[in-house]
């Protein structure tokens, strides 16, 4: 049984242009991490209410642990869900130890049991040395650790997270993610977070709902987005690609650069489409390969990678702009540079509209 079934959910608001969220469903397994992907205005903050119960759909239901508490009839309210919410300024009372705030939740457990599940929590978390210390006394970092463990408390079937790393510094952010990561896993816990960041989404997740608009574009596995999105917006949201038109041929897909091969679903003869290829999906040749050769316009060391930026000619006046990754020691010497798409990491885009 899914914890979390949202089904066909819309919110609208009043004086608003459009809807907020439309149409939107998704389901969540016990145990499973899944994050909300977006653009600011695309609907996942709105999502997140509706699932916590801060909000009322105007239409579909939210159903958790086979208890509808939302639909057109029926609304449960925040507090009799069985949510955990971490919100984005972590929310402690300013005025509370960490261990009062750890048991402002917990009022209908005994004090020995309230004590026994701070002290597990805090541990869990490896926040026991803190117990003492008000809100203004720790970091970004241990006030993250202190908003999960509160969340947790009650033992809540789900936990929600407002965009848990914007408050996070840079030299913080990787460390931040590896640790809630491991303490959610540790606890068995399902979570659903909401991010603007696909490094935080592809680092954490373990399936990612992309929306736009109000609307779910695509969902799958991290994998599943970076390497086979359905459109060039979700393909240059993960990072970036290159995006090369092409026909369809009975030799493969004819693009200004060559044919390239094609294997994979089969395709109408002389049907157009937008070919996506990462930077990092090219391999570098030897001159007079069956190749493409590119004349070196920029170099971008990146620290763990390199980027080179080539520029292709493709007829008499006309030319294009191709990104390659390659590892830091791989020597690119010279004005030129031969390179060729790995055959399995060519994919297929339609070739207009990005939805």
């Amino acid at each position: 049984m899914n914890i979390l079934s949202v089904n066909r959910v819309s919110k609208s608001y009043q004086g608003g242009d459009g809807f907020a969220v439309n149409s939107v469903s998704l389901s969540m397994e016990r145990g499973e991490i899944m994050a909300l992907v977006g653009e600011s205005g695309s609907g996942k903050t709105t999502l997140l209410r509706l699932i916590a119960g801060f909000e009322r759909p105007d239409s579909g239901s939210i159903i958790l642990e086979g208890r509808t508490v939302a639909d057109g009839s029926l609304f449960v309210e925040p507090e009799k869900r069985g949510i955990g919410v971490v919100f984005q300024d972590y929310a402690l009372f300013p005025h509370l130890t960490v261990r009062e705030n750890m048991e402002f939740g917990l009022g209908g457990m005994g004090a020995a049991e309230r004590r026994d599940r701070v002290a597990a929590l805090l541990e869990l978390t490896g926040t026991e040395s803190l117990i003492r210390r008000y809100p203004h006394e720790l970091s970004g970092g241990q006030k993250q650790r202190i908003a999960v463990a509160r969340a947790m408390a009650p033992g809540p079937s789900l936990i929600l997270f407002d965009e848990p790393f914007s408050s996070v510094d840079n030299m913080l952010r990787s460390q931040m993610r590896t640790d809630i990561k491991r303490i959610l896993r540790k606890a068995g816990s399902t979570a659903l977070f909401i991010t603007h960041d696909t490094k935080d989404a592809m680092a954490m997740a373990d399936s990612i709902v992309m929306l736009r608009k109000g609307r779910c574009i695509q969902s799958g596995t991290p994998d599943e987005l970076y390497n086979r999105p359905v459109n060039a917006w979700v393909a240059g949201f993960f990072g970036k690609t290159n995006l090369i038109r092409a026909r369809v041929t009975e030799g493969g897909l004819e693009t200004a650069f060559g044919v390239f091969p094609h294997k994979g679903k089969k395709r109408k003869k002389g049907e157009v489409v937008m070919l996506s290829i990462r930077p990092e999906s090219f391999v570098m040749k030897n001159p007079g390969e069956d190749c493409i050769c590119g004349k070196i316009t920029g170099r971008n060391f990146m620290g763990d990678y390199s980027e080179i930026v080539c520029e292709v000619h493709t007829g008499r006046e006309s030319t294009e702009e191709v990104v390659i990754r390659v590892s830091p020691g791989k020597s690119c010497d010279g004005k030129e540079c031969w390179f060729k798409p790995r055959k399995k990491k060519i994919h297929i885009l339609p070739e207009t509209g990005d939805h």
